[in-house]
């Protein structure tokens, strides 16, 4: 692969200078990025790329080379994400909007600097999930979901590295940020469109995380977020849920996600999920804590 500053283009990805040898620099942190006026300006120090030319963590300071609370990522003009978060930013006082607190930056080739808060992953394999706490982040999950599609956005991408949750420490780092909050990341594959859930037709998938079911290369594309959604909350139980109880409450639900294509969910979100937890017995809750 041909990189480094030479090779210069307006959008990403921006490549670091090549290692001695000429070996690829995934990590590094390119020229360009280092000297673009809005770094400079505010004395962001970088530390590495975490998708190579793309997504930069920060620094505290220099040395020591501690990581700093931020995130900075370079837009895309020519997609859609940068007009979806000016769309989604704006609105982070609704509940139901689970966008992750950021900044547009105007100057120079525009950046979205955001918190550095860890996936659902990284954070819940830590800790022991109880049936309030799958059914807590499943609501947040699928409420999020639908607020992006009841503004007709569909985010195309959903997986676990995709929802990164608030913890005590980076809510106090940050003002806009809420403990135990999951909020939903990265638009670059992201889609507007002028008709909604139930109307929209199917449309060719982008590169994607999730594999489609039965080789399908088109999708609704609402209906495709419902289905990675599905596929994401079921790896999540599957690969950290430890709790027998947990499994077998949660099991049924991601289920059903993964496969409806164009049903309950889409149309219902939020709400079918509060009935099927009230479906729930009561002593289900209260194993596990």
């Amino acid at each position: 692969m041909s990189s480094g500053d030479e090779h210069e283009s307006n959008n990403p990805p921006w490549y670091a200078p090549d290692r001695p040898g000429g070996k690829f620099n995934a990590s590094g942190v390119p020229n360009r990025l280092f000297q673009h006026p809005v770094i400079q300006q505010r004395k962001i120090y970088l530390s590495h790329a975490v998708q190579p030319g793309v997504v930069f963590f920060t620094l505290v300071a220099p040395a020591p080379a501690l990581l700093g609370n931020q995130v900075v990522k370079i837009l895309h003009t020519d997609k859609e994400e940068m007009a979806i978060y000016e769309r989604l930013l704006p609105e982070l006082h609704r509940l139901n909007n689970h966008t992750i607190p950021g900044e547009i930056t105007r100057t120079g080739h525009p950046l979205l600097i955001m918190p550095r808060l860890n996936n659902i992953n990284n954070l819940y394999k830590r800790e022991r999930w109880t049936p309030r706490r799958l059914m807590d982040a499943i609501l947040q999950v699928v409420e999020g979901v639908e607020y992006l599609h009841g503004k007709h956005i569909a985010h195309m991408d959903l997986h676990p590295d995709n929802l990164v949750v608030g913890t005590r420490q980076t809510a106090a780092e940050h003002e806009r940020v809420v403990e135990n909050r999951i909020y939903i990341i990265d638009f670059d594959q992201s889609r507007q469109f002028t008709l909604g859930p139930g109307v929209q037709r199917a449309i060719t998938l982008p590169d994607t995380v999730h594999d489609p079911p039965n080789g399908l290369t088109s999708f609704d594309p609402y209906s495709w977020d419902v289905y990675c959604m599905g596929r994401t909350l079921h790896q999540v139980v599957e690969e950290y849920v430890t709790d027998r109880t947990c499994i077998r409450v949660v099991r049924r639900l991601t289920g059903s996600l993964r496969s409806t294509f164009g049903g309950w969910l889409v149309t219902n979100g939020s709400e079918a999920v509060l009935a099927y937890a009230a479906a729930v017995p009561p002593h289900v809750w209260r194993c596990g804590f």
